[in-house]
């Protein structure tokens, strides 16, 4: 089981190695009896917090989060207000 506030601060990287960031927010959807994360919040530096789905994630290890998507991929999606 993860504690999820001991994850925040890790680096997230995109399907081409790129650092896109560090994770900031979770969002938990609480309706659903399990409570599963449904996005991430990831900010580079001061920048604004960018938002990606769950189901971008390929992986989540305790040292950083890799997504499917490249960056290129995910800032179309962000313009979109693609959010979960």
């Amino acid at each position: 089981m993860l504690v999820l506030t001991e994850e925040i601060g890790q680096p997230v990287v995109d399907a081409d190695g790129r650092t896109l960031g560090r994770l900031r927010e979770l969002t938990v959807d609480v309706r659903d009896e399990r409570a599963a994360v449904v996005r991430l919040g990831v900010r580079r530096g001061r920048g604004a917090l960018r938002w990606y789905g769950w189901r971008d994630v390929v992986s989540f290890e305790r040292t950083s989060v890799l997504l499917a998507r490249s960056e290129e991929h995910t800032s179309e999606l962000q313009s979109l207000a693609y959010l979960v």
